[in-house]
């Protein structure tokens, strides 16, 4: 996939991030660690300015990666990690809301959040075609709320169930309602939503992985962590993931058939000109 849409400051040249899903993953995992660990020695005293984490992020991280670090003003979440799209929608670097306590520190108990956050850094830049299928879909005009509601409201949604028959319905579900959103859309545009959506969770899966483990490890050096960091909510993210690879693969495989169909209509037609000469 061309990635002309994402500009040097918001990815790492292919050398350091190329081979199998498995050492991207890796690599993603060992930046997530080691910005952790940094930030670890930095909260020894248990507390720290945001001016302070800024200069910790930015050793931690890649010298050519465009990160900016600002205050989270949404209640409705502990923090987030956004991508800095420009207008000609080409991915310019990454932003870091973080939260603050009453005095306007960073404290150890916010480790686990804001591991889930450089999580998400991490992933970006080690899957970098996922932002350029993003900044593609944005460039359509695709990547808008509809696509967003949609996926807040039915996809990266927690699931209540008892049983595999209770799993099976919730994903037979699903896939009715990802076929009626993706109803009217080419093919390649299909192909684009599911996958974005796919790497999305796995993006997710990996992010609250490592807030629980940092959650945990706090725990167990008695430190008041949330609580729901320490919790592990059912997302059903393996079976959305293979639901959503499924569906790309169906989508694939038909339209590879039908210009397969093509190309033998069109040798058919190439012969019979032959006999007619």
């Amino acid at each position: 996939m061309n990635l002309f849409p994402i500009t040097k400051s918001a990815r790492l040249p292919y050398e350091k991030i190329k081979g199998s899903v498995a050492k991207r993953d890796n690599f993603a995992k060992k930046m997530t660690y080691d910005i952790v660990e940094n930030l670890q020695q930095e909260l020894s005293n248990g507390e720290m300015s945001i001016s302070q984490l800024r200069r910790t992020l930015k050793k931690s991280i890649p010298k050519n990666i465009d990160l900016v670090v600002t205050k989270n003003t949404d209640n409705t979440v502990y923090g987030s990690l956004n991508t800095l799209v420009e207008n000609n929608s080409v991915l310019s670097g990454y932003s870091f809301d973080v939260n603050l306590n009453k005095k306007g520190k960073i404290s150890k108990n916010d480790l686990p959040t804001i591991g889930h956050e450089m999580r998400h850094l991490s992933d970006y830049l080690a899957f970098p075609k996922v932002p350029a299928r993003e900044c593609k879909l944005d460039k359509k005009g695709l990547y808008t709320e509809k696509y967003f509601d949609f996926y807040e409201s039915e996809v990266y949604i927690d699931e209540v169930f008892s049983s595999q028959k209770d799993k099976d319905v919730i994903i037979k579900n699903l896939r009715k309602k990802l076929r009626k959103f993706l109803k009217g859309y080419t093919p390649e545009e299909k192909v684009d939503y599911l996958q974005v959506m796919r790497y999305g969770l796995m993006f997710e899966d990996n992010a609250y992985k490592i807030e629980r483990e940092i959650a945990q490890n706090l725990s167990k050096k008695k430190t008041l962590v949330n609580k729901n960091s320490l919790t592990s909510e059912d997302f059903m993210f393996k079976e959305k993931m293979e639901l959503l690879k499924q569906m790309a693969l169906e989508i694939i495989t038909n339209e590879r058939n039908k210009h397969h169909s093509r190309l033998k209509r069109m040798n058919s037609y190439k012969k019979l000109l032959g006999f007619l000469e």
